[in-house]
């Protein structure tokens, strides 16, 4: 078993999930550099698809993200743009965990491709009982929204 964890906590504010594992992480003697889940999800949006698909954060130590690159060419690109890539980091986890990049050139895997989009929907004629319950909604532009809603939910699903 393993000792109990010494996590500070704040009292009266809830704490990030991922902030309560990383503490527990290390609090057990592993994970020294785990790279924070938020800095991981972060990652792709911040980057862009493509860069996602180049690079991958492999290390997080005293603030020092370490990010492996496919090529010296992204090793270049990503030290080129590493400001603006901080700050847009710092936007989209919403604190600023990470004081500096490292890049180095190793071993990438692949972000996943986005998911496809979902199938659309061709909308379905309204039935007449739901037409006469949508006379009672005073407001037109609300009846039309919930006409459209009711017509896709109806509807068959286009390949």
């Amino acid at each position: 078993m393993y000792p109990s964890p010494r996590v500070k906590k704040r009292q009266g504010f809830p704490q990030a999930l991922s902030d309560t594992l990383d503490a527990t992480l290390r609090g057990m003697g592993g994970a020294q550099d785990l790279v924070p889940l938020a800095v991981l999800r972060a990652w792709p949006g911040v980057v862009g698809v493509h860069a996602a698909q180049k690079t991958q954060p492999v290390r997080f130590a005293r603030g020092r993200l370490t990010v492996h690159v496919t090529s010296e060419v992204w090793v270049t690109e990503i030290l080129a743009d590493s400001e603006a890539l901080l700050a847009r980091l710092h936007a989209a986890i919403g604190r600023q965990i990470v004081s500096a990049l490292s890049i180095r050139v190793g071993d990438v895997v692949p972000a996943p491709p986005p998911a496809p989009p979902g199938k659309k929907r061709a909308p379905a004629a309204v039935p007449a009982e739901i037409e006469s319950l949508l006379r009672d909604v005073d407001d037109p532009a609300l009846r039309e929204s919930i006409r459209r809603a009711v017509g896709f939910s109806l509807g068959r699903r286009v390949r």
